[in-house]
């Protein structure tokens, strides 16, 4: 029997899409005046995050082309974290946030370790860096030692691996000595849905040299304190997992030459495509995904061919 399946996600909450959309980060100049050259702290609102290293990236070229990197700033044993307070623009169901970055991605060696090394998101507090906890959504940036790449976020203390982009797709191979990527673009919508505690999450990696594109599927994650809270702060910042090795002085660094988050409130509810588990039996197919958030109903289809017209079962 030759069948494929096809989950449908069906009936959702209507929510009315009445709300505002508020800048966090206006991402249009990049990091170019009113900013200055020097540390990224300081500046239009930007303060360094407590029990983490300062100087946590340097503005650079801000008279022309205008970036943020972590080159030239000095990598501390607890991380080094920048914020914005984004508390005064709120935090309640229906809201979302959407995030663009675009960035490269360089090493001082050619041989690189699966590092968290970056990581981008918001917080209940601006005392610590982005962590596994009920405070935390993150977006986690991780290097392979072959050069690919993880985005990845936690949930409910539980790792979730959004995509998985080999060296190819990147354009670097820090083993052949080409040390820095091509130009890339992360993307990502997070929503604060009317399940409580939970998040759902869904992400894409592009590269703006050579086209390719990867994007993820919609993910859960129980983040009970940062649901609780009535405003939210901004973070990023570089993880000491950048270091490479034990020596503490080859790294791997980021630089951002565009950051956009943009809030927006009282959004209609979005649902996006799950994984879906098959476990094949005799004449029986046993299906199974994860619950997402919001959605009421479930539809299967199913077709006799691959590209088929596919008929309702469930």
């Amino acid at each position: 029997m030759n069948r494929k399946m096809k989950l449908l996600l069906a009936a959702a909450v209507s929510i009315a899409a009445t709300g505002m959309a508020q800048e966090i980060i206006p991402g249009s100049t990049g990091f170019t005046s009113p900013y200055i050259d020097g540390d990224l702290a300081g500046q239009q609102g930007w303060g360094d995050v407590l029990n983490s290293g300062t100087n946590a990236f340097n503005v650079t070229d801000a008279a022309g082309t205008g970036y943020v990197d972590t080159v030239s700033t000095v990598l501390s044993t607890n991380g080094n974290y920048a914020y914005l307070d984004s508390t005064a623009l709120g935090s309640a169901a229906g809201d979302e946030w959407d995030g663009v970055m675009d960035f490269t991605i360089s090493t001082t060696t050619n041989a690189i370790d699966h590092s968290d090394f970056f990581r981008i998101g918001l917080s209940t507090v601006n005392t610590n860096g982005l962590g596994n906890n009920a405070d935390d959504i993150a977006l986690r940036v991780r290097s392979q030692s072959n050069g690919g790449l993880y985005v990845r976020t936690y949930g409910g203390g539980a790792s979730v691996d959004l995509l998985e982009v080999d060296k190819t797709a990147l354009g670097w191979d820090p083993a052949a000595t080409n040390q820095v990527t091509d130009d890339l673009r992360l993307s990502w919508k997070l929503r604060e849905t009317t399940v409580a505690d939970t998040y759902t999450l869904v992400c894409s990696l592009e590269n703006l040299t050579t086209p390719y594109t990867n994007t993820s599927a919609g993910v859960s994650m129980v983040c009970s304190n940062a649901y609780a809270s009535s405003g939210l702060y901004t973070l990023m910042g570089r993880e000491n997992q950048a270091f490479i090795g034990t020596n503490q002085v080859d790294e791997i660094n980021i630089t951002i030459d565009n950051l956009s988050i943009i809030k927006s409130t009282a959004q209609p509810v979005k649902l996006y495509p799950t994984p879906v588990s098959v476990d094949a039996g005799n004449a029986v197919v046993d299906l199974s995904w994860p619950d997402v958030a919001e959605a009421l109903t479930y539809t299967v289809s199913r077709s006799d061919t691959i590209d088929g017209v596919y008929g309702t079962l469930i």
